[in-house]
């Protein structure tokens, strides 16, 4: 054989092997920028999603702090009024006491364990 018949031997094989080394480092770039395209989607699906999920919950806990602030509000004007009501029936019950002696004021119920 001869060097050019060789060569022309040679010739497919070799350019079968070059143009799949051509064609996997083609796609291996196509990939690439493929796969950061789909991290940048991926991302900003996560990150609709989590806007979704977070702001209903937002909403939902801005609702009840301001509605445990009314609460603790009226609680604190409840606590406030009984206070006052019980210093005023002891007040009364020590007036009872001083002067009208001769009465006993009714003793007070038995739920307040007294």
């Amino acid at each position: 054989m001869s060097a050019i018949e060789i060569i022309k031997a040679l010739e497919g094989p070799a350019g079968l092997v070059i143009g799949a080394f051509g064609k996997g480092w083609f796609d291996r770039q196509v990939n690439k920028s493929s796969a950061r395209r789909t991290d940048a989607e991926t991302d900003e699906i996560v990150a609709r999603a989590a806007a979704a999920l977070v702001d209903p919950l937002t909403k939902r806990v801005n609702q009840l702090s301001e509605r445990v602030e009314k609460l603790e509000t009226e609680n604190a004007a409840t606590k406030s009024r009984l206070r006052d009501a019980v210093d005023y029936i002891r007040t009364l019950l020590l007036w009872i006491s001083v002067h009208i002696q001769d009465k006993t004021p009714p003793p007070p119920p038995g739920g307040l364990e007294i």
